[in-house]
Order: structure tokens, then sequence, then C-alpha cells
């Protein structure tokens, strides 16, 4: 009978963990969690190995101490860790302090996401995944002192290792291609074969989830195409990738938000993320997710009733 429960009690936090994995992209279903995790481990397990540790932890954190009630049921504890142990094993080479660092940032993780939602709550705004943000600028900042070694070619900007052969290739196809590399970059990846996996994968689960993660993607892709002078490439992808979660994100709320707002949203997170670049490269940080936070809490904020907009089809409670 002692053996049933905890066998019962095992499959329950199981489903729990893969459940918090799911809601990386919106989803809250422990196969979708587990399909994820599995499609990426195809492609670079040794990324997700540290993503995967790091969401652990988190998890486990959240089951064992006092934890809010939002925090644990939205999975963001584990969310978090998952994006942290992806974008540190992306940042940084492996070292001698590499590992130790990594377990560091990911104990830190809980903490960090108690206390921003602390904060954060008194605007009714959810922290999202700024913990691992923060998180990931305290470390990037002490790295020389550390002995950690960051990938400056890939995460401050230097497109042409990536893209050296896009002029021999038609647009059409550089555009399709530049949508699919930047959902791919969304967990850290470089690679546009993931990116399509990634978009297969929502589509399965939710038609329509799927479009507005393409819809998203594809919007922002062709205004920057469009936009573009050459001072930045635009297909690298870098700058579109928090708009396919934007899109993917506001498809997923509760309210039944317009294509046209998601639209403008979405196009929204590319001026952000430019934004973002340009403030945060004269501090020697890279953005991450930023812009995404960004977009999402100023579509929170302006669903807000007092502020009169009709964002949603139906009416917003």
């Amino acid at each position: 009978m002692l053996m049933d429960l905890k066998e019962l009690k095992l499959r329950s936090h199981g489903k729990e963990y893969f459940e918090g994995i799911s809601q990386v992209l919106f989803f809250k279903n422990a196969y979708f969690g587990l399909a994820l995790l599995l499609i990426s481990f195809l492609f670079h397990w040794q990324f997700f190995i540290c993503g995967l540790g790091a969401s652990l932890i988190g998890f486990t954190y959240s089951t064992l101490y006092r934890t809010p009630k939002i925090l644990r049921q939205t999975g963001l504890m584990t969310i978090n860790g998952f994006f942290f142990g992806l974008a540190f094993a992306s940042l940084f080479q492996v070292s001698g302090s590499f590992y130790f660092c990594l377990l560091l940032g990911a104990i830190a993780i809980p903490l960090m996401s108690k206390a921003t939602f602390e904060i954060l709550q008194h605007w009714k705004l959810s922290p999202l995944i700024l913990p691992y943000i923060l998180t990931l600028w305290i470390l990037w900042l002490c790295s020389s002192g550390i002995a950690l070694h960051p990938n400056w070619k890939i995460w401050m900007g230097d497109e042409s290792q990536l893209w050296q052969h896009v002029s021999t290739t038609h647009v059409g196809v550089q555009l399709v291609r530049s949508m699919l590399f930047s959902m791919s970059q969304i967990f850290f990846l470089q690679n546009s074969d993931y990116g399509l996996s990634l978009l297969l994968l929502v589509t399965v689960f939710s038609p329509r989830r799927g479009l507005y993660f393409f819809m998203g993607t594809a919007m922002a892709s062709l205004v920057f195409y469009g936009i573009s002078d050459g001072t930045f490439a635009w297909q690298y992808g870098f700058f579109s990738c928090s708009a396919g979660l934007v899109g993917l994100g506001m498809a997923s709320l509760p309210e039944e938000f317009s294509w046209r707002t998601i639209s403008l949203f979405s196009v929204l997170s590319l001026f952000l993320t430019l934004a973002s670049d340009r403030l945060f490269r004269n501090f020697g940080l890279p953005i991450l997710s930023l812009p995404y936070v960004l977009t999402f809490w100023f579509a929170i904020l302006s669903r807000a009733p007092r502020l009169n907009l009709s964002w949603a089809r139906s009416e917003v409670i």
C-alpha cells in the first residue's frame, strides 16, 4: 500500500513537471512537454541536459518549499530554470567553473522568481521569464572574475559567421529560413530544422496557436526586411524571435485577442528588440528574452478595463 502511494505521488510529480516544461510554449500538457524535450534532445542534447537539470532544481524547490500558488500553477520556477540552463549553455564556453556557476545559478532561480513575483504583483504583473534574465545578467557581468568565457561572436551580433551564403539564395527562401531560424532561437539554437520542428509540434497540439506562432514570426520578419538598411542582417532572425513567442502567448490567453491585435504586438516586439539591443550593447549585455517580457507586459497592461481599450473580442473579466 505504501509503495502504491509513493508510485502515485511520483507519477503526479512527473505529470506536473512535464506540464511545467510544456508551459515554456504556453501549453499545459504533459505529453507536449515530453515531446518538446525529446525533439530538443535530438538537435542539441548538451544544451538541453543543462536546461533539464536547472528546470528540475526549480521544480524540486517549488514542491519542497513554500511557493506562491500562482508560481507553482504556472510552472514559472520550472520554466525559468529551463531557460536559464539553455541560455547559460549557449552563452558560455565549457570551462572549470562552468558547471559550478550553472548549479549556482539554477539554485538562485527559485529565489529570484519569488523576489520578482513579490515586487511585480503590486502592479498585477507576472514575472514571466524575467528571473532567468536577471540571473544570467549577474553571471555575465561577473564572468571575467570567475573564469567564465562568453561566446561573444554569437551573442553580441556577429551574424557573418552564420550567414555567409545568404547572398546566393533567393529572397523568398531567405525569408522562410529566417522565420524558422528565428523560432529556433527561442531556445538559443541556430537551426532552421529545429524551428520547423517546433512549429509542427505546436501545430499538432493546437492548429490555432501554431498559426499565430507562425504569423507573429512572419509579421516581424517581413517588417524587419522592409525597414532594414543593412545595419543588421535581417536573415539572422534574432530580432524577430520574440515575435513568435508573443503571437503564441497571446493566442493562448483566455481572452480571444483579434488577429490585428496579435499582429500589432508581434511587430511591437520587433522594435522593442531593436531598441533593447541598441541600449544593452552599451553595457555589454545580451538582451536574451527581454523584448518578449516587455511586450507581454504591455499587452497585459493594455487590457486593463480602466483603459477602455477593446483589444479582445470577448469581454475582459
